[in-house]
């Protein structure tokens, strides 16, 4: 314990000399070189953690004062209860490894699936509320530049409450924490899944509807156009408003998508009396996670980029594990909100 690697060691392991020997240069008085880490980890340490620290703090206030009890989570967990909610390109996130009994587990990557295995069978019967919220380290691979993306989480959840007002809340209590994290002006995308699906009936049907909902979320202007103008100048119409985004809370294609529309416009209607938050409705915004089932949201920052936050409603994955509860949540990732 604690001898330096020897040559044949070094020499057949040579990512452990990379690692020995980065960590030596950083503790060499007067180096100025900080240790090697993976790609997408990151260690904090003096203002960096204090900023760090004093966000999380700020964020879990609000919180707290909005009733939110915190909810503890393992960092690993069996993998076999959370793999029918994953599509392919978020199993592919999980770091998996097998324990010495055999049993296959994962690091957690995501909070919201782990949430709601832990504490179904804890919930209140009945469609009463509940506001949880959890805070922690998730560590996603299999990004598309094969980078490690380590991050810390906060979000919260509204659990047993339904309809567009438990949705608008829970996208103003998303903004209000990343303003307390130190990121007040950012710009607010709303959404809802199926609902281009849904626009492009009844011209279209079946494989059709797929395909050029597909086009749009894509943003394949030429194309989707080409397949609008086949069918009818007014479908073609249609089909441009939804690829150019930005629907007014009164357009006609709002109010054809019935309860889901009433979420987008209350969520519109709250966010905008913030005058550091830009919002828009934007029916071609992907969807960050598969587990969603309706109205969604991600929040950017004042540089654009990746989301810095984001949430929605998900209101079957609470039947997968116990008795079914409807349920509208937000996370952020911290280093994104305070520029880390």
């Amino acid at each position: 314990m604690g001898q330096k690697i020897d040559k044949p060691v070094a020499a057949a392991f040579p990512a452990a000399e990379t690692v020995t020997r980065g960590v030596a240069d950083a503790t060499e008085p007067g180096s100025g070189r900080r240790a090697s880490l993976p790609a997408g980890a990151a260690a904090y340490v003096f203002e960096e953690a204090a900023r760090r620290r004093g966000a999380e703090e700020r964020i879990v206030e609000r919180l707290l004062a909005a009733g939110f009890l915190e909810a503890m989570l393992p960092s690993a967990d069996y993998l076999a209860p959370y793999a029918p909610h994953l599509q392919p390109h978020e199993e592919r996130e999980l770091y998996r490894f097998v324990d010495r009994h055999g049993d296959a587990l994962a690091l957690r990557a995501d909070f919201t699936i782990a949430l709601a295995r832990h504490l179904s069978a804890r919930l209140p019967s009945g469609d009463r509320e509940t506001r949880v919220f959890y805070r922690g380290e998730v560590l996603r691979g299999g990004g598309r530049d094969g980078a490690t993306g380590e991050f810390y989480q906060i979000g919260a959840e509204l659990l047993g409450v339904a309809g567009p007002q438990a949705d608008a809340e829970m996208a103003e209590r998303c903004v209000e924490a990343v303003a307390a994290g130190g990121s007040e002006d950012c710009h607010v995308i709303l959404s809802s899944v199926g609902a281009i699906e849904r626009l492009l009936l009844p011209e279209l049907a079946g494989d059709q509807v797929a395909a050029l909902a597909a086009l749009i979320r894509g943003r394949r202007l030429a194309e989707a156009d080409g397949v609008a103008r086949s069918v009818s100048p007014e479908f073609a119409s249609r089909v441009r408003r939804l690829l150019e985004g930005g629907l007014d809370l009164g357009d006609p294609l709002i109010e054809r998508l019935g309860e889901t529309g009433e979420s987008l416009r209350e969520a519109a209607k709250s966010l905008a009396r913030n005058p550091e938050c830009r919002v828009a409705i934007d029916l071609a915004e992907p969807a960050a996670r598969s587990y969603y089932t309706g109205f969604f949201f991600a929040v950017y920052g004042s540089s654009g980029g990746e989301p810095i936050a984001g949430g929605g409603r998900y209101d079957r994955l609470y039947a997968s594990f116990g008795p079914p509860s409807p349920a509208v949540g937000f996370s952020l990732g911290l280093e994104g909100v305070i520029g880390l």
